[in-house]
């Protein structure tokens, strides 16, 4: 190999280092730089999107944390069945065709899973809940593919917010 490179002229020695030299920088830059960055960009987004659903969440927290101070001192007692309550509350607030499922859980509590809905009418018809003394036992939320809307499972119950 040696006696090859001493064989070659001053020019083409130059040549290949020089081209040697290209070739390392192409693939440092299609094997290492290229992959990082977009990882790196591909990051920076998904931090963007996360702080925008921290916020959403604190904002809906504090929504829910507001409509339950409002409510809290004008509640009335439930009567019957607390699964036939619920249900009659979902129908009066048009939320029948969201609720994929509803469950009795004893006789003072129900499990409600609630599919994509609007969050702004979910909070409405919790707000109505807690007016008829059905109160959120449980409560968890996560955004739906469409901006605004929202999947929940609630566990509802009887008597004060808990």
């Amino acid at each position: 190999m040696k006696a090859w490179w001493l064989g070659l002229s001053a020019r083409d020695r130059r040549m290949l280092v020089f081209g040697a030299g290209i070739l390392f920088v192409m693939l440092f830059y299609a094997l290492i730089w290229h992959p990082m960055s977009l990882s790196i960009a591909q990051d920076r987004a998904r931090v963007a999107q996360l702080r925008d659903d921290l916020a959403w969440m604190q904002a809906a927290s504090a929504k829910m944390q507001a409509l339950r101070a409002a409510g809290a001192g004008k509640t009335a007692k439930v009567r019957g069945s607390l699964v036939a309550a619920v249900d009659r509350s979902a129908r009066r607030h048009e939320m029948e065709k969201a609720i994929a499922q509803l469950t009795p859980q004893g006789d003072d509590s129900v499990a409600v899973s609630v599919s994509s809905v609007d969050f702004n009418a979910l909070l409405r018809w919790i707000a109505a809940l807690g007016n008829q003394g059905i109160h959120i036992q449980r409560l968890s939320l996560t955004p739906a593919d469409k901006p605004g809307q929202v999947q929940a499972t609630l566990l509802l119950g009887r008597g004060s917010a808990g």
